[in-house]
């Protein structure tokens, strides 16, 4: 795809979150997904890093939602390594502050301190 297309497409991402506000890019879809979720499976590893540095710093649950089915965005970047290498460590770092804001437990009994 034409890097312009990316472009202008953040634009359109942008106008939307500063015309409705943040919660228009939570759920994109019928079937649970996000913007997020939306910009992994469609390959565009630019707009997906746009609307992580832009967004999710404010509202982190964009990176830790899962669709209705399951798949984080990890899952969803079916058509870009880079969109993969990108978004793995900001999901983990998502996650681990989502773990301890919720006092720190973990699967099996772990805490997190």
């Amino acid at each position: 795809h034409d890097p312009a297309d990316d472009a202008g497409l953040v634009r359109c991402l942008d106008w939307c979150v500063s015309s409705l506000g943040p919660a228009c890019l939570s759920s994109c879809a019928a079937d649970g997904r996000n913007a997020l979720h939306v910009a992994a499976g469609s390959g565009r590893a630019a707009v997906l890093r746009h609307l992580v540095d832009a967004y999710a710093s404010a509202d982190p649950s964009l990176l830790t939602a899962r669709t209705r089915g399951g798949a984080s965005v990890y899952d969803c970047c079916t058509g870009s390594e880079a969109a993969k290498q990108y978004i793995l460590p900001k999901m983990l770092q998502a996650e681990t502050a989502e773990v301890l804001r919720s006092g720190g437990q973990l699967a099996g009994g772990i805490t997190m301190t």
